[in-house]
């Protein structure tokens, strides 16, 4: 492998570090109008629930696809200017979407190219985020920017959804998708008043190579270390255990338990509500304890709010076990990303985070067929959360007995690729 010459790193000021959380915050919102409007588009144009679930697949297909080759880009070039790029370009394609949205009567097929399209941007955003993180952010203050990140998220799931479908029903779809242009064109012009923001230091030298061998090397990132390879492999598995009711949740409550859509609207918020709850406090936990121990409770977490609906599944003990569950997710997933953030190079951690990530995103529709599978076999929604709950239950201990139980987040956590 050819290493180029070093060259300099962006280390973002307090102020710089605000745009960056801002800009997150804007061009998530947008993403949230956007998974409304395209879906309810199709829906008006075609009154089919296929043609309408289909328009939310097309979100995630690019994740696991485009995904590697994303991470790739990441850390093959300046990830503040990728973000810019990413923003820009999905400003464009979502005003497509918006003259599409306006039009009397818009091709199906041209909606879904679209949509594509779009989709497909959006794997480049993250790990050029999670890059710059490393590259920009003090170490000291990782953690907290991670918390800051998943109670974004958290908040924008409590109240995204209402959000969202209000956005479209007040405005309709074409105004709702200018909207999301927008957003994405206020998120790029604060990412690029980041530029002046920065100070300077070194940047570890950057490797070049061959695309197929640049995706090897992302690919071997997993391996980096035991912690690494063992979090990787227990965290896809917790992804499939919650795709296992995450994904029928729909079913389960406004079907099998004859609830209306505002008691699923609760269920969604009380996720996000323990999200915000633990985002706040897993950067003090921290500070108390080790990564991993935090880790391993938030595991054990997960498996107590799984366990609540399978002894009664009645939609308020699903209300507790999803609010359990969004602290949970929450806690691994702030502590997992500033561990990764000090262990992994700073020109590998693109590559490791998008592969991780199709990797996760992978298992997401194998867990809600195979939940959809068990449901119609059995009738029973205590059994669907049972299967869950003996898959968490292995999972929290093989956390545990796990050399992720005793990551650190320090050159002591390193392996070699």
């Amino acid at each position: 492998m050819v290493q180029t010459p070093a060259g300099e790193v962006d280390r973002l000021t307090l102020a710089a570090i605000i745009r960056l959380r801002a800009a997150f915050t804007i061009s998530s919102v947008g993403d949230w109008i956007y998974r409304f409007a395209v879906p309810m588009l199709v829906l008006q144009l075609t009154g089919s629930p296929l043609a309408t679930a289909f328009a939310y697949v097309v979100e995630f297909v690019p994740y696991v696809v485009i995904g590697p080759f994303a991470g790739l880009v990441a850390d093959r070039f300046p990830r503040l200017k990728v973000m810019i790029l990413c923003d820009s370009a999905s400003a464009v394609v979502a005003a497509l979407l918006a003259l599409l949205a306006r039009a009397d009567h818009p091709p199906i097929a041209a909606l879904y190219a679209v949509a594509l399209l779009l989709a497909c941007i959006r794997p480049f955003y993250f790990p050029a985020m999670q890059g710059l993180t490393v590259e920009g952010v003090p170490e000291g203050r990782r953690a907290g920017f991670n918390a800051w990140t998943q109670v974004t998220d958290g908040l924008l799931s409590f109240s995204g959804p209402l959000f969202g479908t209000a956005v479209v029903a007040a405005t309709g779809v074409g105004t709702a998708t200018s909207i999301n242009a927008a957003t994405f064109v206020a998120s790029a012009a604060l990412l690029a008043s980041i530029v002046p923001g920065v100070t300077r230091r070194a940047r570890p030298p950057a490797v070049s190579s061959g695309v197929l061998r640049g995706l090897a090397v992302g690919l071997r990132t997993i391996g980096y270390s035991p912690a690494i390879l063992w979090g990787t492999v227990l965290m896809t598995a917790a992804n499939f255990a919650t795709a296992l009711i995450q994904g029928n949740l729909v079913y389960i409550l406004l079907h099998s338990e004859g609830q209306s859509t505002l008691t699923l609207g609760m269920v969604f918020s009380a996720q996000g509500a323990g999200a915000v709850v633990a985002g706040v406090l897993a950067p003090r936990l921290m500070k108390r304890t080790s990564a991993g121990l935090v880790i391993s409770a938030g595991m054990a977490l997960s498996l107590l709010g799984m366990a609540i609906p399978a002894v009664l599944p009645v939609w308020g003990a699903i209300l507790a076990g999803g609010g359990i569950s969004g602290a949970a997710f929450a806690l691994v997933v702030v502590c997992w990303y500033t561990s990764l953030q000090r262990i992994i190079p700073v020109e590998l951690i693109g590559r490791f985070v998008a592969m991780g990530r199709a990797i996760a995103y992978a298992t997401l529709p194998a867990g809600a067929v195979l939940g959809a599978v068990l449901l119609d076999a059995s009738g029973s929604v205590r059994a669907l959360f049972l299967v869950a709950v003996a898959i968490q239950l292995l999972i929290a201990i093989g956390t545990v007995r796990s050399p992720l139980a005793r990551i650190a987040g320090t050159d002591s956590d390193k392996g070699t690729t």
